[in-house]
């Protein structure tokens, strides 16, 4: 005994004697995954490394703190006026080593903190300061690790290629 019968034009499937139970047609199969990619954020600008990679002995990842009216965020991908942002880090288990903060944003580039040491890599140690962005652009924010970084005018200069291979980046765009 047949209990679904397809139905002629749209494709559509029928319960024989009972209400209708399944329609989906091709076009709205497309308006769902069009609306999804169009409303996915995006990944970092190709020109910037991810927000995580894969180093000599583990991991290295960067999150981004936001803090709002007194409710924090981890990893967003919007900013306002007034927020307040804070790092921390992902970094493989070994001695002390040397990190540097970089923003860039309408091709200008900004060091929100002093550059410093972590003592002890290890899952999200927290970069010591906090910063807030101002302007209305989308804007990446990276960490470099490592003994020899780069000097901050040669970031200037050279922007992104100045940065060393253990760098991770994260795009934040304004809320608009």
């Amino acid at each position: 005994m047949k209990l679904y019968q397809r139905c002629k034009g749209i494709k559509c499937y029928q319960r024989l004697g009972g209400p209708q139970i399944w329609t989906v047609s091709t076009a709205t199969l497309l308006g769902v995954a069009l609306g999804l990619v169009l409303l996915t954020p995006k990944h970092n600008d190709l020109r910037y490394p991810p927000p995580s990679i894969a180093i000599k002995g583990g991991d290295l990842a960067l999150t981004v703190v936001r803090e709002r009216e007194g409710r924090i965020v981890e990893n967003p991908i919007l900013f306002a006026q007034g927020d307040r942002f804070s790092l921390r880090i992902t970094c493989p288990p070994q001695g002390s080593v040397q990190w540097e903060a970089v923003v860039f944003q309408n091709d200008r580039v900004y060091f929100p903190l002093e550059a410093g040491k972590i003592l002890n890599c290890g899952n999200h140690r927290p970069l010591r300061g906090a910063f807030r962005l101002t302007g209305n652009a989308p804007t990446q924010i990276c960490v470099s690790i490592g003994d020899k970084l780069p000097s901050r005018k040669a970031i200037v200069r050279n922007g992104i290629d100045a940065l060393p291979q253990n760098t991770v980046c994260t795009e934040l765009r304004p809320f608009q």
